[in-house]
């Protein structure tokens, strides 16, 4: 029997999802990855290999995992059940759902993945599924557990709804170690996991408003690797006039996805389609962010003094992106303007959300008031208590 065979008589068979959950509990066994040798460790498929099953000896990120396709997962079986992990298991979730004409997605969450699904009902309301290494999941009632009626009633937004997964994960005992507790997905991105080559994962983040319009998805992430710069200008263009909504992520992604079209070695032609949208869109400083990143990207130092003019001119259009500030800044640090160094960032934390408070007390240090570098990674850190990258500058720079 062919792959493809099985994986039609597996869709054809598990037609329901609390099938799909029995399958799993029957024949689908959780292996730890290995971060050193990249591959699940199983004794009886990698010979002399330790198995490793203790959650503290799971130490993979994404990028180290070996991420498994659903062909790979049906020929790894031992004693009669395939051998896979978290995203293993949603990969193979994907396949079969995928086949019964599900919009399915492998979700990433803090230190975990899992299959997600959505149905939209006839009167209006959504119905979110997730299936993974901790059973099936249906609008926030996990299969096997008492049932609460007001969930199953569906919800009236695809946020909340898919957000009624996400719960399950704020209770301890789901051994995801500072994972995804408190995890929520927000309406401007969800972020996707899909395999960009054999064995390895990478991420698309897209709104989720898109999730129902699968062929949208797919095109994202075509256009992630695409070096075409009209196949992602029409992309781009089309999907701003078919989902102004989105229009803040949309020119952010067209913005980014023109950048990565080009080599440092096509800088001005690159400026040249980034500055016509730029001009199409005088409302929007994404365009001239990028340009000031191409620039700077050469490393060359005319190209760095070149950049801070764009950086610049999307400050003076509006711009609360703070890499812009903290560029302008680090130019002005550059030519010993410590003055105007400690200015820019200042401002930029009474403009931008994404502001970084570790820049602006090293400012203060460069600038000799160490009394203001104090409160000011103090203050951070009240903020952003999980902030490790943050605590570890303060603790150098202020070792009493």
């Amino acid at each position: 029997m062919t792959d493809e065979k099985y994986f039609d008589i597996l869709a054809a068979n598990l037609d329901t999802p609390e099938k799909l959950h029995l399958f799993y509990e029957l024949f689908v066994r959780y292996v730890y990855d290995d971060p050193e040798l990249g591959k699940s460790t199983d004794e009886s498929v990698h010979g002399a290999f330790k198995p490793v099953y203790d959650q503290e000896d799971y130490k993979s990120s994404l990028g180290l995992n070996y991420v498994q396709l659903a062909e790979e997962t049906i020929h790894r079986v031992r004693t009669g059940k395939m051998l896979d992990d978290c995203e293993d298991y949603a990969f193979l979730a994907q396949k079969i759902l995928r086949r019964q004409g599900k919009n399915a997605y492998v979700l990433s969450i803090p230190n975990h993945a899992v299959c997600i699904w959505t149905e939209k009902r006839a009167d209006g309301k959504w119905d979110a599924y997730s299936m993974g290494t901790y059973g099936l999941d249906k609008n926030g009632n996990c299969y096997g557990m008492p049932k609460d009626p007001e969930k199953e009633k569906g919800y009236d937004s695809l946020e909340v709804a898919l957000n009624s997964l996400m719960s399950k994960y704020d209770k301890p005992g789901l051994g995801l170690n500072d994972g995804a507790s408190g995890y929520r997905i927000s309406r401007e991105k969800v972020e996707l996991i899909y395999v960009s080559e054999k064995g390895k994962g990478s991420t698309v983040v897209v709104p989720v408003e898109f999730l129902p319009n699968r062929a949208v998805v797919s095109q994202f992430i075509v256009m992630k690797h695409s070096k075409d710069v009209k196949r992602v200008a029409e992309f781009g263009e089309t999907l701003l006039k078919d989902y102004p909504a989105q229009s803040d992520f949309l020119h952010q992604w067209l913005a980014t996805a023109l950048k990565n079209c080009y080599s440092a070695g096509g800088v001005e032609e690159a400026e040249k389609i980034l500055r016509c949208y730029a001009e199409k869109f005088p409302e929007r400083t994404e365009y001239w962010e990028k340009i000031g990143l191409l620039y700077l990207s050469t490393g060359k130092k005319n190209h760095r003094d070149h950049a801070q003019t764009y950086f610049q001119k999307a400050i003076d259009l509006g711009s609360k992106n703070f890499n812009c500030y903290f560029q302008v800044a680090d130019h002005y640090r550059a030519e010993g303007n410590l003055q105007q160094y400690v200015a820019t960032l200042e401002l930029a934390k009474s403009i931008c959300s994404n502001f970084e408070f570790g820049p602006l007390a090293q400012a203060y240090i460069s600038a000799g008031d160490k009394a203001k570098a104090r409160s000011t990674f103090e203050e951070g850190i009240r903020l952003y208590p999980k902030n490790e990258v943050l605590k570890g500058n303060y603790r150098n720079a202020f070792p009493d």
